[in-house]
C-alpha cells in the first residue's frame, strides 16, 4: 500500500511538471503572438499615416490645378 501511494505521488508530481511545462510553452507562444500583433498594428498605423499624407498631397495638387484652370474656364464661358 505504501508503494502504491508513492507511485501515485510520483505520477501526480510528473503530471504537475508536465502541466507547468505546457503552461510555460503556451505562455511563450501567446507572448510571441502578442508581439506579432503589436508589430502588425504599428505597421498598419505607419501605412495609414503614409496614405493620409498621400491623400492630402493629392488634394493640394487638385486644388492647385483647379486654381490654375479657373482663368481658362472663365475665358471659355465668356
Amino acid at each position: 500500500m505504501l508503494d502504491e501511494a508513492r507511485h501515485e505521488i510520483d505520477v501526480l508530481v510528473c503530471s504537475i511538471e508536465n502541466s507547468k511545462s505546457a503552461f510555460e510553452n503556451s505562455k511563450a507562444e501567446w507572448e510571441q503572438r502578442e508581439l506579432h500583433l503589436v508589430s502588425c498594428l504599428k505597421k498598419d498605423e505607419e501605412e495609414k499615416v503614409s496614405l493620409e499624407k498621400e491623400i492630402k498631397d493629392c488634394f493640394i495638387c487638385l486644388k492647385k490645378l483647379r486654381m490654375k484652370l479657373m482663368p481658362t474656364r472663365r475665358k471659355k464661358l465668356s
